[in-house]
């Protein structure tokens, strides 16, 4: 097998590992001031990664929050209700 022609190691993600904070505000379906404040106030509900001024939020932990990725009867993160 030559090195072109590998295995799925290669193969590119079919989403991307991380999704900009502006990206999980609209998938969140929040405005961005929103989004902004929760992530200071520290109630932003998925975990993020911060680099500098940079902040990505990881597709998986994204996924499980809106429930795309999950097969429990109750799988929505904890959230204050009000």
């Amino acid at each position: 097998m030559s090195a072109g022609t590998s295995s799925s190691a290669q193969e590119a993600p079919s989403s991307p590992a991380c999704v900009s904070a502006d990206d999980a505000f609209q998938q969140l379906g929040i405005d961005r001031t929103t989004g902004y404040r929760t992530i200071k106030a520290g109630t932003f509900p998925v975990p993020f990664i911060r680099v500098g001024r940079l902040i990505r939020v990881p597709t998986a932990a994204l996924r499980r929050a809106l429930a795309l990725d999950s097969g429990d009867d109750n799988p929505a993160p904890d959230i204050e209700r009000r």
